[in-house]
């Protein structure tokens, strides 16, 4: 999941430093079309780090992601490109844009600030749904439970009305994996397609052999009306599934509506075979940018 908010950070980053450079310029300069590539690609990387480190890596389904890259990304091109502008007017800009505006387009452009405001404010609004009443189960420290004695073996398909986030993220580390000793994020989010009467979750992690972890493992808050957060803390290896399962108690209080698993692996530091630690191939891709942004700036004399 982290992979996926910085591919779609970076890369809509680039997008619209792109489309500013190619509106500014009108695609008439190679020198400054190389060198907004490798701003844009600088600065999508630099904020989807601090997107990241602010959001925990657990706002993978906010309209943020998709917004705010695109909204910081193009204005902060504008400010760059205009420091060639300033000092390289001719060379740099075929022609200085002009404007018109008129009462259409004025409101057009009102209309799309409107939506686009809407769409991210949305994804913090609360439905309007009854709230459900949310359970964490896990073993007591003397017993072990397993998943069947919760759910029984009557199990749903997988629904997209449960939404199951997890990471690990620290100013050194991002990573959806854990190592033994640490503590894995999670993020649970739950919003109903249908009207429930009775809504009830219950959240529970289980182990490869399906028995819960103990409930003393797991610290968790609930965020917002359908949202849980919290830490697992990983004090053995092996291979674990965040369960959440939804009830209508209208309905059943036994068999779920819908459920939805996500799995996670803990490993020892000193393990053959460790999954990538996502901030090196990061760091790797920022310096090849830096690098390249920085012979630029240094042979730009040559071309503007």
């Amino acid at each position: 999941m982290i992979e996926f908010q910085l591919f779609v950070w970076v890369s809509l980053s680039l997008l619209s430093s792109l489309v500013a450079y190619f509106i500014l310029t009108e695609g008439k300069n190679e020198y400054l079309f190389v060198t907004t590539f490798f701003f844009g690609l600088l600065f999508g990387i630099s904020t989807s780090y601090i997107w990241l480190q602010v959001t925990n890596g657990l706002q993978m389904f906010s309209w943020g992601l998709i917004l705010l890259p695109c909204i910081f990304s193009s204005t902060a091109t504008i400010f760059f490109l205009s420091y060639y502008k300033a000092f390289h007017n001719k060379k740099a800009f075929p022609r200085i844009p002009s404007f018109s505006v008129n009462k259409l387009s004025f409101g057009v452009s009102l209309l799309v600030i409107f939506m686009l405001s809407f769409l991210l404010a949305s994804s913090y609004m609360s439905s309007g749904e009854t709230e459900p009443s949310i359970l964490t189960l896990g073993s007591p420290s003397k017993t072990v439970l397993e998943s069947t004695e919760i759910i029984g073996d009557s199990i749903s398909p997988a629904s997209s009305d449960i939404k199951i986030q997890k990471s690990i993220v620290r100013p050194t580390t991002l990573r959806d994996f854990a190592y033994v000793g640490e503590y894995m994020n999670f993020k649970v989010e739950f919003d109903p397609s249908i009207s429930y009467a009775s809504p009830s979750i219950k959240i529970f992690v289980v182990d490869d052999e399906g028995k819960l972890i103990e409930r003393n493992n797991i610290l968790d808050y609930q965020s917002g009306a359908n949202t849980v957060e919290g830490k697992i803390y990983c004090d053995e290896e092996g291979t674990y599934t965040i369960t959440v399962v939804a009830f209508d108690l209208a309905v059943s209080s036994t068999t779920p509506l819908v459920t939805n698993t996500e799995t996670y692996t803990v490993t020892t530091t000193t393990a053959a075979v460790a999954p990538l630690d996502i901030i090196r191939m990061v760091a790797i891709v920022f310096v090849i940018a830096l690098v390249g942004m920085v012979a630029l700036i240094a042979t730009g004399k040559r071309y503007i």
